[in-house]
Formats: structure tokens, sequence, C-alpha cells
């Protein structure tokens, strides 16, 4: 059984990922800020679940807070992600937290497949849409760290494929130079009668109102 290491960091799609994994008999270790209980919703199987903190957001949703340390967090995530990371065949991480954990992955095992889900556009092509729509709106932009910018741009090149949702975000990286090879369009979209959520955990009688 092969072995596969997923870092979303949070949830985002990771759990339709794990179960499409599941299912061809992948040996999952996933690594995530969330408890192993938020993914029980969406899994009627076991998996090895490693918990890393994020500190700000645990603290935020703990506190019912807001606190904007997205940076902070991810740097603190991608550390001690490299230190608890195991070895394994395969690496699927997503941007922002996997620059360390690849790092260290490729000096172990040369042949390691590493990919990098990247659901936004290229980090620089989404600078500029946030720049200039903050201007048009006529509001303070708080600039990327250069820091994080430039590790992102790192992760673009170690890993051997980049996963994106859409031509719109591949066509971003195809702009910057990037071989067509490496970047892999994968479509979020499923049917939900083959990955519905688990029935178990649906609460039929809550009401809701749609408002128009």
């Amino acid at each position: 059984m092969k072995r596969v290491i997923l870092a979303p960091g949070g949830i985002f799609h990771s759990p339709l990922l794990i179960r499409i994994l599941n299912n061809i008999n992948f040996n999952i270790s996933l690594f995530s800020a969330y408890p192993k209980s938020y993914f029980n919703h969406y899994m009627n199987f076991d998996i090895k679940h490693h918990f890393i903190p994020m500190p700000f957001q645990s603290f935020s949703k703990i506190f019912k807070i807001k606190l904007k340390f997205e940076e902070v967090d991810s740097f603190v995530f991608e550390y001690l992600l490299s230190k608890k990371i195991i070895e394994s065949e395969y690496f699927h991480g997503w941007a922002g937290f996997s620059n360390l954990s690849m790092k260290k992955l490729a000096k172990q095992n040369t042949k390691i497949k590493m990919f990098l889900e990247r659901s936004c556009p290229h980090i620089e092509h989404q600078e500029n849409l946030m720049r200039d729509e903050h201007k048009f709106l006529k509001i303070e932009y708080k600039e990327k760290s250069l820091k994080f910018y430039d590790k992102c741009k790192e992760e673009y090149d170690i890993c051997d494929q980049i996963v994106v949702p859409s031509k719109y975000t591949a066509e971003t990286f195809y702009s910057k130079g990037f071989d067509k090879k490496k970047i892999y369009i994968s479509s979020l979209s499923y049917k939900f009668n083959k990955y519905e959520i688990l029935n178990e955990h649906i609460n039929k009688t809550k009401k809701f109102k749609v408002c128009s």
C-alpha cells in the first residue's frame, strides 16, 4: 500500500481527496490544524490524523474574535509540519504550508512525488488583483510580507506538479512561464450521490430561510 501525506493546513476540499485516495487503497496520513472530528462528517473510515496547531486561528475560534495573523499561523504550521513529517512515497500539500516539508522530504527520498494544491491564482497575479480591487474601493491593502511571497514562489519550483481547479488559475501560471506539463487542472465539482456528507451527521429538522 502506497503512503501519501496530505497537509491541507485547514480542511478546504481535502475530505474529497481523502475519500478518493482511500478508494484506491492509499495509506493516508493527514496533517491539519483542525481536529479529527471535523473530518468525521465526511468519512466512514479511519485515517492517521496528526493535529498541528495554528495558534491565532484557534484562539480566534475559541474566543470568537478576529485576529489577522494568517501569515504567522502559516509559518508556525509549516515549521511544525516539517518536524513531524514522515517518510512517504507521495506528498500533497496546500500552498503556503508546504515549503519546509517538501525540502526535507526531497532530501530524504529523491524519488518522492510532490504535489502542491493551489486554488488561487499565481501569488503575483493574486496580489496584483488584490491591490487593484482595494485601490478601486479606496481601501488600504496590507501587503504580504516578502518572506511569505518568496516561500510561495519557491514551493512552485520545488514540487513536481501544481494542482489547480480551473483553466483561469492555470493561465496565471502559464503567463509566468510555467510548463503546461507542470500544471494539473483538477475540477472541484463532483457527484453528491457518490461523495455525499454522511447521513448520520445531517440535521434534517433544522430550518433555514432564503432571502432574495
